[in-house]
């Protein structure tokens, strides 16, 4: 009998609360091979696209049902809906996005629109969970790195009050469930 679960550290299962008897799993969620546990993590890294890109699948519906209109950006709030559910989302999406897949946030100025946030995913990749937002025409050009000490509390990122918006949108994600 098991007396303790713990929660799964596994890339694969971060942000899931998951709870296993061993610290890690013993199979590849992307080729499904047995692995022993020392090992998983240099395994992962070989899969590490791979991996990404299966939790993307797996919490971007969730993450899409947990936006609101008190989770937009305040400039944003009064046209928010959910035809673009996307909008003034950016920066709190980021910040959730890098929770769960790690990586840097990527700050960059859209023409005619302002300033705009996504991901470089730890595998160099980039996550842009929000780029719909935009007409399909719009050029969002690279961006730089910014810390979460600056996208949290920046002057801009408090009038735009992005830590409360964002601990808003972790806290709808950690209880929202596809098919809600």
């Amino acid at each position: 009998m098991i007396d303790r679960l713990e929660e799964c550290p596994c890339l694969c299962h971060r942000g899931f609360n998951l709870k296993h008897c061993v610290a890690c799993c013993q199979t590849c969620p992307v080729c499904h091979k047995n692995i022993s546990s020392q090992h998983f993590e240099a395994h992962s890294r070989c899969h590490q696209r791979d991996l990404e890109q299966l939790i993307l699948k797996k919490v971007e519906p969730r993450i899409r049902l947990a936006w609101s209109q008190d989770t937009a950006s305040p400039n944003c709030q009064k046209i928010w809906s959910r035809k673009n559910p996307a909008l003034g989302q950016c920066a709190v999406t980021a910040l959730l996005v890098q929770d769960l897949l790690g990586g840097e946030l990527i700050r960059t100025e859209v023409s005619g629109y302002g300033s705009h946030y996504y991901n470089r995913l730890p595998s160099g990749d980039t996550a842009d969970l929000t780029a719909e937002q935009f007409p399909p025409v719009t050029h969002i050009p690279p961006g730089e790195p910014r810390d979460r000490e600056y996208v949290l509390n920046s002057p801009g990122a408090v009038a735009a009050r992005t830590k409360e918006r964002y601990e808003l949108l972790k806290n709808r994600y950690a209880t929202v469930r596809p098919g809600q």
